[in-house]
């Protein structure tokens, strides 16, 4: 965890959202749909933007972010406790997310950022 963002992080899981995002939602919104739904839903969305990812298409949600799978490269890695051993890394593709703009600039302006 960055230095400058200690006590600052709350954990949060799919119900911590759910349930912030049923509180933003309207009043006959909330009357509409159960807090079960809603994390239903939540929670096969996320599965869907990983199985696309895994298929290999990119997902972008706009105003949040892209997630797109990309290939990293063979490689050699050094373990430094291991008087600097070299190990190969097999290429492999892994899941990567690009923040949209919009998305960045909200969490520059919200963060605060001490210099201790």
């Amino acid at each position: 965890m960055p230095e400058v963002l200690k006590g600052l992080i709350k954990n949060m899981n799919k119900a911590d959202i759910v349930n912030n995002a049923i509180k933003r939602m309207s009043t006959k919104a909330q009357q509409e749909v159960t807090a079960y739904a809603a994390l239903e839903l939540f929670s096969q969305c996320l599965e869907e933007i990983s199985e696309q990812v895994a298929k290999g298409n990119k997902v972008m949600l706009t105003g949040f972010g892209r997630f797109i799978p990309f290939l990293t490269q063979e490689r050699k890695k050094v373990v430094p406790w291991r008087s600097n051993e070299k190990y190969n890394v097999k290429k492999k593709c892994v899941p990567k997310f690009y923040a949209a703009p919009k998305f960045e600039e909200k969490v520059k302006q919200s963060v605060i950022v001490s210099d201790n």
